[in-house]
Order: structure tokens, then sequence, then C-alpha cells
């Protein structure tokens, strides 16, 4: 069972002057979930497994363990020592490897347990044309294969290593998130898309639903933690999956790597990962001083909408990608019938913005000007200017008329919800959801307004 400290999410005392307070989760007896809360002592019980676990299987690295569960970066890897580039920072064998082939056998447990063989049978075995068609796919299979493991078919390495993950409570996924934290996403695509991966994940192992078919989950029914407040022990398996497995270098096999799923994101990484000799490796791709974070790069395409449905939170200063988002607002705000839209593209100009020397040089002039504004960040510029460009993409008057409609939508400013996240953040012990749905917001928020900030100055002069 895991430590108390993995409830502590749940028992957050609601804040009165919280805006947003009457739409968080319901807390539940702090007396009962916070009798061992100390976040600080549990980072070190992690940093001492981890190195425990490096040394007793045979995995090389340059590495160490910071933060915890339950920190706002969650757990994450420092260099130990200064590293040139080209270095390796960590070597994973094989054999602490769990993998999933497109075809859906999998490998590395060393046996199943009676409830997933009953379920889904032999998980080295392919899939199956019938399976795969009804969605059991390899992700799905890494998903029973990890859930399996770390309920003790993966031997004593990934029962230990289990701690490692993060809990339950700490994810942000959307399969994760509760029903009304997910809506407080305003993202209706995002929200479907958890919620009809959630129906597939039950309809394809039903028995698996059970909180107390797993530790990592039964631990919250134990202590009476509200059953709709936890995720459900395969869509909990299902996210860590979805966020943190790596393909190999076969483009056909797929890996839960354990020490290497523990690196942050950065769109400008310090370094990279390859499958080598079965197993993976990570190597700095320029120089490392000792204590720097270890970062690699999620994905270089993606949108935010992207890395919040497959990883739980988005990048900071937003994406070049929101481009799409942008485009997707003028039939958004045509659909709910906004006039504000219709009006405007009544009135836009016949010459499109890419093909006017002028009007390119005047929303040049705009950006500069503008650089310095808060919230200006370049990919957020690169999403402005790539949707304004787009084959078929809307005149600056539409895309303002639907970015006001949107931002209306959001029912919050940026501004407010920094705010907000700010006073959460103030609040021990984290509710990390609550401030990965609100940061999301906030993500979104951000690009809005300076792209509305944007081009307000461009048709005003």
């Amino acid at each position: 069972m895991p430590s108390l400290s993995y409830l502590l999410p749940f028992a957050v005392a609601a804040s009165a002057s919280f805006r947003f307070a009457s739409r968080r989760s319901p807390a539940t007896p702090r007396a009962a979930l916070l009798a061992s809360a100390a976040p600080d002592a549990a980072a070190e019980r992690d940093r001492l497994l981890f190195d425990s676990l490096l040394a007793s299987h045979a995995v090389t690295a340059s590495v160490r363990l910071a933060g915890g569960a339950f920190h706002p970066r969650g757990r994450t890897l420092l260099a130990a020592a200064d590293l040139s580039a080209g270095a390796a920072l960590l070597r994973v064998p094989a054999a602490l490897l769990l993998t999933a082939h497109r075809s859906g056998a999998c490998a590395g447990l060393h046996g199943q347990t009676e409830l997933l063989w009953a379920e889904v049978g032999d998980l080295r075995e392919e899939a199956g044309e019938a399976a795969f068609r009804r969605g059991m796919t390899w992700d799905v299979r890494l998903a029973l294969a990890l859930l399996d493991a770390t309920a003790g078919a993966g031997g004593e390495f990934w029962l230990r290593y289990r701690a490692l993950l993060p809990p339950p409570a700490a994810v942000s996924h959307p399969l994760c998130l509760p029903p009304p934290l997910r809506a407080e996403l305003r993202d209706a695509a995002v929200a479907a898309a958890a919620e009809a991966r959630a129906r597939l994940l039950h309809s394809l192992a039903p028995g698996l639903r059970a909180h107390g078919c797993h530790p990592a989950t039964a631990a919250y029914e134990a202590l009476g933690a509200p059953a709709e407040l936890v995720p459900r022990p395969l869509e909990y398996a299902y996210a860590l999956v979805a966020s943190r497995c790596f393909a190999t270098a076969d483009e056909h096999t797929f890996a839960f790597v354990p020490f290497a799923d523990l690196c942050q994101h950065a769109a400008r990484p310090n370094a990279n990962f390859s499958s080598e000799d079965g197993g993976f490796v990570l190597r700095a791709l320029r120089a490392i001083g000792e204590g720097e974070e270890v970062t690699i790069c999620y994905g270089e395409e993606y949108s935010s909408s992207r890395f919040f449905a497959q990883y739980g939170f988005a990048p900071e200063e937003g994406c070049a990608k929101d481009s799409a988002m942008l485009q997707a607002l003028v039939p958004e705000a045509d659909a709910a019938g906004d006039e504000r839209v219709a009006a405007a593209r009544a009135a836009e100009p016949r010459t499109p913005l890419g093909a006017s020397p002028l009007g390119m040089q005047a929303l040049m002039r705009v950006f500069d000007e503008m650089k310095e504004c808060e919230y200006a960040s370049e990919p957020r510029f690169a999403a402005i200017l790539e949707a304004l460009l787009a084959e078929d993409g809307p005149s600056p008057h539409v895309l303002l008329a639907a970015v006001t409609w949107r931002l209306e939508q959001l029912d919050c400013s940026a501004r407010e919800l920094d705010e907000g996240i700010e006073e959460l953040q103030q609040q021990q012990p984290l509710d990390l959801r609550t401030i990965a749905v609100l940061s999301y917001r906030a993500v979104v928020a951000k690009q809005l307004e300076l792209t509305q900030r944007v081009l307000s100055k461009l048709l005003n002069d």
C-alpha cells in the first residue's frame, strides 16, 4: 500500500477567496488523510529508492533524482556531474523494460496475475485481429502490462519502482481527471476524447474497473476517498503509457523505460534518447553542468491541446502549432451563431493578408512593437502568423472577431487564471490536477489575448 502522502490532493481545503473554489474537487476529511503529510521526507525516500534501484539492477547513470510526487514539477533528473556533449547520462538494460509490439505482443513480465489473465489472456501473444478491431491496440496492451508488472507480475524491481511512478492523485492526464475538473479545461475536444477512451478501456477489460484490483488505487478506496475522484486502475496505467513510453529504433515496438520516464520536457532539450542493444541510452546533446536539469523534447510539432491530451500539461510559452486552434475558432464561432464573425467577414478586404506586402510589413511592425508585451513569445507570434498565412486562413478582421468570441467562452482572463494558480501553489499539499487544468486554460487564454492585442493594433494602425 502506498504511503498516505499519495492521498494529499484529496485533502486540500477549498479557499473561499479563490474564484474557482466552487469548481474544485470536493475534499475528504483532513484528519484521515494528512496524518503523515511530509513531502520533503517522501522526496528523500524517493531519492534513496532511486539510488538503490540503480545500484542493484546494473543501471549505469550520471543522474540523480530531484523533486517529488507532489512538487510543482514532480520528479525530475539532474546531472550528477559535469558532462560533455555525447556523454551517456543513463543506460537502462533491456531486462528492465516493458515493451509492446504493434501486434500487441508484450515482453518484460515475469508472469501474469490471475485477474489479468482472466480478463485479457496471455499478454505475450499478439492481440489478434478481432481484439484489435475492438480497440485492443499496442498502447492498451502496454498499459495492461504496466498494471500487472506493478501488481507483482514484473518481479521485485517493478514492485519497488511503482513508488517512483506518479501516484493517481498527481496525474493530470485528461483520462485521470474527474469529469467536473475535465470540464474546466474548457476544451470540448480534449474532454470528449478522454471520455471516449475511458469508455473503451472499460469495455475491453471491465474486470479492471474496480479500484481495489490494483495496489496503486486500492489505498484510496481503503481510506474512503470519493470514488469519483480516483482514476480507475487501467485509466491510470494507460495515462502513464500515453505520457511516458518511448518508441524503439524499429518503430514497431514501444517501451516503458524506467528512470528515463522521469525526464521533463523542454522545447530546446539538453539530452535525447535512443534504443541500443535492446536497452535505452540517454545522451547529452550539449555540455551539461552538474546539478542542471536533464530534459528531452516530448514533441516538436505539437499544439498546446495535443500536449495536454497526451501529457497532462501544456508548455507555458505556448506552441507555434496553436495556429490550428486559431484557425478553428472561425467555424466554431460560426456554428455558435456569433454575429460579429459574420459582420467581420462581410467587411473584410478582398486581398488576403499574405498577398499584401504592405499588410505583411504592418504585421511584422506590430510583432516587433509587442515583443516585450505580456504573454509575448516566439511560439505565440508564430501561431498568429501561421494562422493568418494558411491557405484559406481567416482575415485579421474575422480572426479578431472569433478570438473575442472564444475569450468570452473561457470565462476568465489569463491574469485571473494566473492569480488562481498562484494562490493554489501557496497551499499545502498541492492540488496538482487543478493547477494543471487552470494552467492549460491560462496557456490558451494567453495565446488568445496576445492574438487579440496584435490584431487590434494591426487593424487600428
